[in-house]
């Protein structure tokens, strides 16, 4: 309740409200300002003496707010002295522009919460400007405080006597809404529903990252109605507050992607007729739930808004409105600027609301204004800008008919959205045919520069040339220049010889993983269409296919010339097939032209920025992944490249060691492995150009690359079927913002809805792909090609055109630039892999032991993305248990990056009403264990030492409670990044230094445990450990294995 003290009286909720919001933002100048202009002739003296007359009239102008330290809020003291100055400006000599100047800079700029003033303009007009603070007068005040001083006037130059009855004063409401506030129980319980229905949410796609640093800062933008739209906006038999903030709830909706929400709306508070004149605070801003449906019409959303407002307003004086927490960061506020026999309104700005948006419609006699108050530290004035045209089209949508859908709301405007026109092919790359005409051109330009280095091997780019001939000259003369060539090598500069040799014979290269499982390679081979392999013997025997070898040991041994007449080579040749993840469980063969290759060779100098100086490139993903392709593309400016082996790519100091020792100046990386990298060295330790891809960038990471100074580290998106990368953006250029950014060389991209129907910015739709960096299609599948390279006409002036459908969801920006959302299908990226969820679920439905299966991607406590398998028990296995049995056939026909980390087993799987399978059901099925549900821990417990400390490390990295010397590491859960901090932990605590590959080779404790004790004996009978680095002791380790042989499994 309030009391008056010795001091004074306490805030309203209204005004504590706005108290607690300007304690949050000490900097934001939280105020209201109106303008009215005269439209007769004012006898200034006679004016200037009815506004002190009214001002010394009301209690809230003699206002003073005192701290008490103690206290959360100030008291409010009445003092004798009127806190507000009158003033006259004479400004008639001013041109118009120097008058708007010069309200713009004296009287919104200044920090003066409280004054009025009376300026006269160049025309001879009488401007009224009042600016109080928004602890003090709500906008509704403005207008019955000038309709007072109007009337005081009138009554001056009548000399008719001031009888009015003593106004209410502010004071005295505040004390009743505390009162009521302590004692209306069915009140609070109301609002306590109502609050905790509220669907909150604190974004739009488009809206800035958030800073430790950021402060609110307000501005505005003003949009203005064409003449013809106010006349019908006036003219529409329909509650014109509601239909204004229906129009504003559904654009938020679409803006964030959320059918439902809550949006603020300010209620004026002066409902009761007792209430309707008083001067101070009132309104309060109160959430309405906006619901948004396609099949809704415009007047079912009317109905529900009005429901709940009347609702809200039975209940308005104990809504407390003191926790800024409970408003909602977009707010809605509809105020009526009404004028007078002597003045019309002019503007009405609202600096009072500290939110995301305030949109504040403000109606005049014949017209209204609209001002869009923002939080400049969430969005640009081009963001807004954006969305206060959105919001003129949705308008215009709503009074063009009387019975709407909410889907037919449009946010383009007629005659808005047209193709945008097609930059010129790039003159460097496109002077030559295909990819080896240019590497063969700067051959000739730096014959003796470092082309390619491998370990102890080092080739120029006249020696490279001489072998990728040889090689080429081995192909032609076998009949092997034409068609699809498979390369099965081990990781070393050979794979890139081989690669430009295909190329230069005329067929195109099909780059195989020694990682993945056999029977995949054999599929891979087999959907290939492969005329024959490029490989090794030991490699080539353990596959077992009908597909002729070509052993690159033994190429060099053959006598051949390569005939250059015999090579038929155009743009449109295919240069390679890349596979990616099927979700029908088939593999898919991307086919990829010489011109896409050119074309993202274009990019490449824009993407590395700075001069075309040489540089050192480091290939560090592996070759069957595309990111490779770009990286090996740096011959094409005589760059060299650098290929970091198989031992060193999965150990992060390995990678660190690798980059300093070689001064690379280039790595590509994805976001997982640079988190790992950066929670163990500074960023100073990588090279000056990050490229990053494979998978979204987290915001965390984001903002230490932006903030970090002479590091150029870039931002690529781009599926396979685009030719590597579509978009990049140099993060320091963007820090607030995480983006994909804008197209390299000769790309389109097209935001689209379902229908095909281009979006406008800051709608999320899904992302299509024109340009030259387009595939042909899918090896062998041309109903699939069919479905994602589409033939559409977007623009009626112009022909069909052939897109992409990438299936990832993306909003543009008011830049033009890209965010990315997701994806709007089962497709991942994991550890820079594109995996199809689907094609797991395929492989797991193949299984006799699997009646029916689900999978989906979680994410972990720790932030860490995971593939989770669900299943039901189908055949009993005969030899093992159901999870070993699945979790063994699913690694013969699945790559290691694709296995599931955790299986749990169900009765049944989840469906939705529609028969689907409900995969958020999956996710949120209470009761599951931590760890996988099989059939427990082995009883066996580990033996000696050595078994004893390799347990408690697995334990600590992997989570668990208890673990057997023969449980598989992969089988606990266990994936490549927790490997890599396994191994890390393991080479510091036992000061050995084993890999990657020792892991995959010997997953279990009782396995691994040997290992270790011979490394033991090894470094007994060799130099001192200590006086070895940790690159010269892997290799040392590398060297004494047979390498021939290995795989990892």
């Amino acid at each position: 309740m309030m009391e008056q003290s010795n001091e004074g009286f306490t805030l309203s909720p209204q005004q504590k409200l706005q108290w607690r919001l300007q304690e949050r933002n000490p900097d934001a100048s939280c105020f209201i300002l109106s303008e009215f202009i005269s439209i007769k002739e004012i006898d200034i003296q006679c004016f200037l003496q009815a506004i002190k007359l009214i001002i010394a009239k009301y209690e809230i102008f003699r206002i003073r707010l005192e701290k008490v330290p103690e206290l959360e809020f100030p008291f409010q003291i009445i003092d004798s002295k009127i806190h507000c100055e009158v003033n006259y400006l004479d400004w008639r000599t001013l041109s118009e522009v120097e008058f708007e100047q010069k309200i713009q800079q004296q009287i919104i700029g200044l920090t003066e919460l409280s004054a009025v003033y009376c300026i006269e303009d160049p025309r001879g007009r009488c401007h009224l400007v009042v600016k109080v603070s928004s602890l003090l007068m709500d906008a509704a005040s403005h207008t019955l405080l000038v309709e007072e001083i109007v009337s005081c006037y009138t009554d001056l130059k009548e000399e008719l006597s001031d009888e009015d009855d003593e106004p209410v004063q502010y004071i005295d409401v505040a004390q009743f809404y505390n009162e009521l506030l302590a004692s209306d129980i069915e009140g609070y319980k109301y609002w306590k529903k109502t609050l905790a229905n509220t669907q909150h949410f604190t974004s739009l796609h488009c809206q800035k990252l958030v800073c430790e640093q950021s402060r609110f800062s307000s501005d505005f933008i003003k949009l203005s109605l064409p003449t013809t739209l106010n006349q019908t906006l006036i003219s529409k038999e329909l509650n014109i507050e509601k239909l204004l903030f229906g129009c504003w709830g559904d654009l938020i909706s679409r803006l964030s992607s959320q059918d439902d929400i809550s949006v603020g709306i300010w209620l004026s508070g002066r409902h009761d007729e007792e209430l309707s004149a008083v001067l101070g605070v009132m309104p309060k801003c109160v959430p309405v739930r906006f619901n948004r449906a396609e099949e809704r019409q415009l007047q079912d959303l009317m109905k529900d808004i009005e429901s709940q407002v009347a609702s809200h307003l039975e209940w308005f004086e104990c809504f407390a409105n003191e926790n800024p927490t409970e408003n909602s960061d977009f707010q809605f506020a509809y105020n009526e600027l009404r004028g007078s026999e002597f003045f019309e309104g002019r503007a009405l700005l609202n600096r009072g609301a500290i939110c995301k948006i305030l949109l504040q419609c403000v109606r005049l006699e014949d017209s209204f204004q609209f001002y869009f108050n923002f939080d400049t530290s969430a969005f640009t004035k081009a963001d807004i800008q954006v969305i206060s045209q959105q919001y003129r089209s949705v308008l215009a949508t709503c009074l063009s008919a009387s019975s709407v859908h909410l889907c037919d709301f449009s946010l383009i405007e007629s005659g808005v959205y047209k193709a945008p026109i097609a930059e010129d092919l790039s003159p460097t790359a496109f002077n030559y045919e295909t990819i080896v005409e240019m590497f063969e051109a700067q051959v000739a330009s730096t014959p003796d520069n470092v082309a390619v280095c491998f370990e102890d091997i080092s080739l120029t780019y006249k020696e490279l040339l001489q072998k990728v001939t040889h090689y080429a000259a081995v192909l032609q003369s076998e009949g092997f220049n034409k068609g699809n060539v498979g390369i099965y090598l081990e990781r070393s500069h050979q794979s890139i010889i081989a690669m430009l040799a295909v190329l230069k014979s005329g067929a195109s290269f099909i780059n195989l993983s020694l990682s993945e499982p056999l029977t995949r390679t054999r599929t891979l081979i087999n959907e290939g269409e492969l005329s024959v392999l490029l490989t090794q013997q030991s490699a080539y025997s353990a596959l077992n296919v009908n597909v002729p070898a070509l052993l690159i040991d033994k190429l060099s041994d053959k006598d051949v010339v390569f005939n250059e007449s015999a090579t038929f080579l155009t743009r449109q040749s295919m240069a390679y097939v890349l596979f990616t993840s099927g979700s029908t469980g088939k593999p898919k063969g991307v086919m990829v032209r010489h011109e896409s290759l050119l074309n993202l060779a274009s990019s490449l100098p824009d993407i590395w920025g700075g001069e075309l100086a040489y540089r050192k490139i480091a290939i560090n993903a592996p070759f069957s992944f595309d990111s490779s392709i770009k990286q090996w593309l740096g011959l094409l400016y005589g760059h060299s490249l650098h290929v970091i082996p198989e031992y060193t790519r999965h150990d992060i100091h390995g990678i660190c060691q690798f980059v300093n020792k070689h001064k690379i100046d280039i790595l590509d990386c994805t976001p997982t492995l640079l988190r790992r990298i950066l929670s163990e060295y500074p960023l100073s330790t990588l090279p000056d150009c990050l490229l990053i891809g494979g998978e979204s960038i987290d915001e965390g990471l984001w903002k230490q690359l932006s903030q970090a100074e002479n590091k150029r580290s870039v931002n690529l998106y781009g599926p396979t079927e685009c030719c590597v990368d579509t978009t990049f953006q140099v993060i320091s250029e963007s820090p607030s913002r995480i983006s994909i950014g804008k197209t390299l060389n000769n790309i389109r991209v097209h935001v689209l809805d379902k229908n095909l129907k281009p979006l406008p910015t800051g709608c999320v739709g899904e992302l299509y792909v024109e340009g030259k960096c387009l595939a042909s299609g899918y090896l062998g599948q041309n109903e699939l090609t069919r479905e994602r390279f589409i033939s559409v006409k977007l623009y009626a002036d112009f022909p069909p055109v052939t897109l992409y459908k990438t299936g990832d969801s993306v909003c543009s920006l008011a830049d033009s630039r890209l965010v990315y959302i997701g994806r709007t299908d089962r497709q991942v990226k994991l550890k820079g892999y594109r995996i199809e969820l689907d094609e797991i679920q395929q492989a797991l439905l193949a299984l006799d032991c699997v009646k029916d299966a689900a999978v989906t991607l979680e994410v972990t406590e720790s932030g860490d993305e995971q593939i989770i398998a669900y299943y039901v028990k189908g055949k009993q296995p005969e030899e093992s248990t159901y999870e070993a049995s699945i979790k063994q056939l699913l690694s013969d026909v699945l790559p290691y990056y694709m296995l599931p980390c955790k299986f749990y087993s169900l009765k049944s799987i989840p469906f939705t009403y529609n028969g689907k399978c409900d995969y958020k059901a999956l996710m949120s099925i209470p009761n599951l264990p931590k760890e996988s549900e099989g059939e427990g821990v082995s009883a066996f417990s580990p033996v000696g030492s050595i078994e004893n400390k390799l347990a408690d490390i697995w334990k600590s990295v992997l989570n668990l409670q208890e673990i057997g010397r023969n449980d598989n590491f992969f089988d606990l859960g266990g994936y490549s990044m927790l490997m890599v901090k396994l191994v890390d932990i393991i080479n510091s605590s036992f000061e050995k230094n084993i890999g990657i590959t020792d892991l995959y080779q010997n997953p279990t404790i009782s396995a691994l445990a040997p290992k270790l004790s011979m490394l033991t004996a090894q470094n007994a009978e060799k130099v001192d450990a200590n006086v070895l680095d940790r690159a010269e002791r892997q290799k040392r380790a590398r060297n004494s294995k047979r390498r021939e042989n290995r795989r990892v499994v």
